[in-house]
């Protein structure tokens, strides 16, 4: 167990490789999600609905990622965070396929829906691992890498991912992005270490103010 002032002691666990992976991974996902935006013509002449049809998209990723957070946040306080963003880059991952291969409309939502959970358990806890396995001098560095992952995901990756859909199709990108996230989703598997987030004394005010939320990281 890393007590508070043991790990302000600890030398850090992540090098900058390991960080630029969960920004790297950051991007994957986000993009994957992103380039919906620019392709909702084409989209809706694919799946045969009009672009407001299919600007639901949006709306349906976005409340999933909204709805999911707090929900992943509550529910997995004690799994190893290796493992849930393992699981979670995989879970986007095939989300991101099932779009590429979806015969339909209410299949593709029910795929962004799928994609929006899964961001939603990856982004906050990447950066979360990005402020526990950093020594504190570097904590403010390690969090703007992983961060900066989204970042770029909205200034390069949407665009770039939206520019080659009116390249290829939207199928083609979908299905890229979808190898992406599960190719980062091994490279994680294999560099990052186990990291255990236990809850607190105050476990259960972190539900009732989650700003003010304590935990304990654990290495295993």
């Amino acid at each position: 167990m890393l007590s508070p002032a043991s790990s302000a002691a600890a030398s850090p666990v992540l090098g900058r490789a390991s960080l630029l992976l969960l920004a790297g991974c950051n991007v994957v996902v986000n993009s994957g999600a992103m380039i919906a935006t620019g392709l909702l013509g084409p989209i809706g002449n694919e799946l045969r609905v009009d672009t407001a049809a299919a600007g639901q998209l949006l709306i349906v990723y976005a409340v999933s990622f909204a709805v999911g957070a707090p929900v992943v946040a509550v529910l997995a306080g004690r799994v190893c965070r290796k493992e849930l963003l393992f699981r979670a880059l995989l879970v986007c991952g095939a989300a991101l396929l099932a779009a590429a291969w979806a015969p339909d409309f209410t299949t593709l939502a029910m795929a962004c829906a799928v994609s929006g959970m899964a961001a939603a358990a990856f982004v906050p806890n990447a950066i979360a691992v990005a402020g526990v396995l950093t020594s504190p001098a570097q904590r403010g560095r390690a969090v703007a890498i992983v961060f900066g992952g989204f970042t770029l995901a909205l200034v390069l990756g949407a665009p770039a991912g939206t520019w080659i859909g009116l390249q290829v199709g939207c199928r083609l990108t979908w299905a890229a992005f979808g190898v992406a996230a599960v190719a980062t989703a091994v490279a994680l598997k294999l560099k990052l270490p186990c990291v255990i987030m236990l809850p607190g004394p105050r476990s259960r005010r972190c539900v009732r103010s989650w700003p003010t939320a304590h935990y304990e990281p654990r290495l295993a």
